[in-house]
């Protein structure tokens, strides 16, 4: 066999051998689902369960503590947003001395919701991003 050959299929099984042991971080899982509060409000939830010893930070947190957590969504004419996002359970508070500030997480599951008042008889998507 010429050597080429032999060099190629070692290297050729060596990547294969990384890409299938290779593990894709994924350290939270999302859904997302409504329930509906009246005829013209709903409740967007979006539920995150996040793996061992992983945490999210809170919306609250301070800036110098980590990204904190937030939700944009794309506006519509065919709802509008009422109030604020809320989140559930409350969040674990303290301050971080390595931060320097004061830090909110969560471990486990948490859940976040708002709620929008439908202005369209038309079904409609609602979009936007963490």
């Amino acid at each position: 066999m010429n050597k080429k050959v032999i060099v190629l299929t070692l290297i050729a099984l060596i990547f294969a051998n990384f890409s299938s042991t290779a593990q894709i971080l994924e350290p939270a899982k999302w859904k997302f689902y409504i329930k509906t509060k009246s005829a013209d409000e709903v409740k967007l939830v979006a539920q995150a369960t996040m793996n061992e010893d992983w945490y999210l930070y809170g919306q609250y947190s301070e800036p110098a503590g980590g990204t904190p957590l937030s939700f944009e969504y794309e506006a519509s004419d065919k709802y509008s947003k009422i109030g604020k996002v809320l989140e559930w359970p409350k969040p674990k508070k303290e301050y971080d001395d390595i931060m320097m500030a004061n830090i909110q997480t969560f471990k486990g599951k948490a859940y976040f919701t708002q709620v929008i008042k439908v202005k369209s008889q038309d079904d409609f998507t609602v979009s936007g991003f963490l």
